[in-house]
């Protein structure tokens, strides 16, 4: 694996894409009582409220180093999703519009340091941003309809980083008009087998 590939795994594994969109719902009086987490899993299921009615719910081991790489999170969406194969690929790219709008400048200003030479290499640039941004799907399956779960949408990637692999589930799930964005990522087997149980009770 390049620093590069090595750099980015290690960014995903860290941090993922964390929200899809504010709750449309009303607030569940306690949002862990859409999931069943059994005692012996050794997790906790915490509520994250925001500022409005939206909220997140997060089940992570209780007491471990590696608590925010092992993880389940289920949030509410605001909006309907038409298009759930292509919402969850776009779930994994890596967002480098920032990167690539000071590309651009570089290439198209007039005031630019670069001579006309340069401009070439630049351009070879996005063309490499523009495939770092997809890589993340590199290492997934094809988006899936009808989940474990039942009726919705899932996307399975591993990544690995030397001895370590991050498992990393992501699916959109439709219960009772409303739809919610579930994600789990784990270090092991059989942790990913805890969190995904646990997210088939939703």
């Amino acid at each position: 694996m390049s620093i590069r590939h090595a750099f980015l795994a290690a960014a995903l594994a860290i941090g993922l894409p964390a929200s899809g969109g504010s709750a449309a719902a009303a607030t569940p009086a306690d949002p862990c009582g859409l999931l069943f987490v059994p005692d012996g899993y050794q997790l906790r299921c915490t509520v994250y409220r925001g500022v409005a009615d939206d909220w997140r719910v997060l089940v992570r081991p209780e007491e471990s180093l590696f608590d925010a790489l092992s993880e389940l999170s289920v949030e509410p969406l605001e909006e309907s999703i038409e298009d759930p194969q292509a919402w969850l690929r776009e779930q994994l790219r890596v967002d480098l519009s920032g990167l690539e709008d000071v590309v651009r400048e570089l290439t198209e200003s007039d005031d630019s340091p670069f001579t006309d030479e340069a401009v070439a290499p630049l351009e070879a640039w996005l063309g490499m941003l523009a495939g770092l941004a997809e890589w993340p799907l590199q290492s997934c399956e094809e988006p899936s309809a009808g989940g474990a779960a039942g009726e919705g949408s899932e996307l399975a990637c591993e990544w690995q980083l030397g001895p370590f692999h991050q498992h990393f589930l992501i699916r959109l799930v439709e219960r009772d008009g409303q739809q919610y964005a579930v994600r789990v990522r784990a270090m092991n087997e059989r942790r990913l087998r805890h969190l995904v149980a646990i997210a088939n009770s939703l």
